[in-house]
């Protein structure tokens, strides 16, 4: 393939799909593969004609030994062309362990968060990416395998927001290829031959016993997925309106009429899954057929939560599907007799002990007031644990702080969130809901601790 043939063909593409406006600012994200090489070079053949703003970008995952040499040569490439370059590194195993998402999943994330700071910080307006026309019927068949629908069918699309693709319409074939012309240098990535991923192996076998059944299987492919997403874009404007009707995204949680839902055929009720979930966890990327299928079938039929990747839960709550982040305990904090101030996961809670002369009672909602002399000191802020009980002000008798926390409507989800202010021989208060008949306030009583304190801790 010559020069002016690649330049064609990456015009073609950039003018079909609208990516590209005169005088644009672009940053070019470069791993340093074959793909990404030619779109930076090909971009840098083109910047005048557009009038370019390039900026090359590189991440550093920290996953493989010869990571660094890679940014070097990045860097390299960066001077050659007299461009700014920016290197970034994240440890992206460890973002994975902690988002529970895979490793490709978390660094994909981590990647297209990053490179949108970058491009806020530059003022960029496009994001180059080097996707080219046969990771799209890669994408495809992996899709395909693991069950999905029109929407996962119709591959990568060539603009994504700000994220464009100028080498989506041409074939690794003809990169490499033109690269090779051309005297240019890439790396490869020695993880692209292992067959324990599974894009990998429909790489190297699936896609080569297709090519020999039909050798224009990759240009019949593109065809079926630019109907499909075609027909995807059409459906999901449809999905999204039905969306706004039936949910609601508040305070990090996803609630959908539950009855709307159950009535709704199948087809439209999984696409209002994968739009709660987006809502919620930013990606459907790890969700699969059988995930959303459970949420259908197991728990908007009564049968109990279903977890899903990157740590959300669907679960009902009345007549209402929730679906939130699964939470895990908070860590406890301590608060001696001077008061203070603890923060526990953003959240502030605080103990202000002063004369009892200064206070109005009652105390305003949300505010908590105990006689500080009937506290035993330090006070413990804390989740509740099994056996917790208390002697809730009014009441003469004990209440398991469970039952309590049910009658009090406080949804299961959020029970563990709520903060139990617990001195050494009692749970003295519950979260800004009631503090304990022991640690009232008296004719006797001179000091008093000021409780602040949110309901739940998210």
């Amino acid at each position: 393939m010559s020069n002016q043939a690649l330049l064609e063909q990456t015009l073609i593409t950039i003018s079909k799909h609208g990516m590209i406006e005169p005088g644009d600012g672009v940053i070019v994200a470069v791993s340093g593969g074959p793909d990404s090489t030619a779109l930076l070079f090909s971009l840098s053949l083109i910047r005048d004609k557009y009038d370019l703003r390039l900026h090359v970008w590189h991440l550093n995952h920290l996953i493989r030994p010869e990571a660094r040499e890679e940014a070097d040569h990045v860097r390299r490439l960066a001077s050659r062309l007299e461009l700014p370059c920016t290197i970034e590194e994240r440890d992206v195993k460890a973002h994975a362990k902690k988002t529970r998402r895979s490793v490709q999943e978390a660094g994909r994330e981590l990647r297209y968060a990053l490179l949108e700071q970058l491009s806020g910080r530059l003022g960029a307006s496009k994001i180059a990416v080097g996707h080219n026309a046969n990771d799209c019927v890669e994408t495809f068949f992996i899709n395909l395998l693991r069950g999905a629908g029109a929407g996962g069918l119709s591959g990568i699309p060539p603009v994504t927001g700000k994220i464009i693709r100028p080498l989506i319409e041409s074939e690794r074939s003809t990169i490499v290829q033109w690269l090779t012309e051309q005297g240019i240098d890439y790396l490869t990535d020695s993880s692209n031959a292992d067959k324990r991923y599974l894009r990998n192996r429909v790489r190297l076998e699936l896609m080569p016993a297709l090519l020999a059944l039909s050798p224009a299987a990759t240009e019949k492919i593109t065809t079926t997925m630019s109907l499909l997403r075609d027909e995807e874009t059409w459906l999901a404007e449809l999905s999204r309106k039905s969306f706004r009707e039936v949910a609601v995204s508040r305070d990090g949680e996803v609630r959908l009429d539950g009855a709307r839902l159950a009535q709704a055929p199948p087809a439209l009720k999984r696409r209002l899954l994968r739009l709660a979930i987006a809502d919620l966890a930013g990606s459907t990327f790890d969700i699969d057929y059988a995930t959303v299928q459970s949420i259908i079938d197991k728990t908007l039929a009564g049968g109990g939560p279903t977890n899903f990747s990157g740590g959300g839960r669907a679960m009902m709550s009345g007549q209402d599907l929730i679906l939130a982040p699964v939470r895990a305990p908070f860590i406890s904090a301590f608060i001696d007799s001077a008061g203070g101030e603890a923060q526990i996961d953003h959240v502030l809670i605080s103990v202000t002990i002063t004369s009892l002369a200064t206070v109005v009672l009652p105390p305003d909602k949300g505010v908590l007031v105990v006689d500080a002399d009937k506290i035993d000191w330090p006070l413990e802020i804390r989740p509740r644990r099994p056996g917790d009980w208390f002697v809730p002000l009014g009441m003469t008798g004990k209440k398991k702080l469970h039952d309590f926390l049910v009658d009090e409507k406080v949804p299961r989800r959020l029970r563990d969130s709520v903060p139990i202010f617990v001195d050494r021989k009692k749970l003295a208060a519950v979260g800004n809901l009631r503090i304990d008949e022991r640690a009232k306030v008296s004719a006797r009583t001179k000091q008093v601790a000021i409780l602040r304190a949110p309901d739940v801790i998210y």
